[in-house]
């Protein structure tokens, strides 16, 4: 498994990084996400963000929801090079 370091906004904002509820409005978009993501996204959009829902997922979340949600933090991760790129 690839390891990722996940920064909050306050750090990455400044180079171009998306802040935490622009992550959570991408991820919400994604295909392939179960209902329960969906939900602990939308639970932890005020407070923990993104990170908070990843880290319940890896201690009591079904796989699949773990790897459905990694690959949509994967696929962000791509939208935004290219983006900071074209800036």
């Amino acid at each position: 498994m690839n390891h990722i370091l996940l920064l909050g906004a306050g750090f990455s904002r400044n180079w171009g990084g998306w802040l935490a509820n622009e992550v959570i409005d991408f991820l919400l978009t994604c295909d392939g996400l179960s209902e329960r993501v969906r939900n602990l996204l939308l639970s932890h959009r005020r407070q923990g963000g993104f990170e908070t829902a990843f880290a319940e997922l890896q201690i009591d979340g079904p796989e699949p929801d773990l790897r459905h949600l990694l690959s949509a933090i994967n696929v962000q991760r791509n939208e935004r090079r290219v983006c900071s790129r074209s800036v």
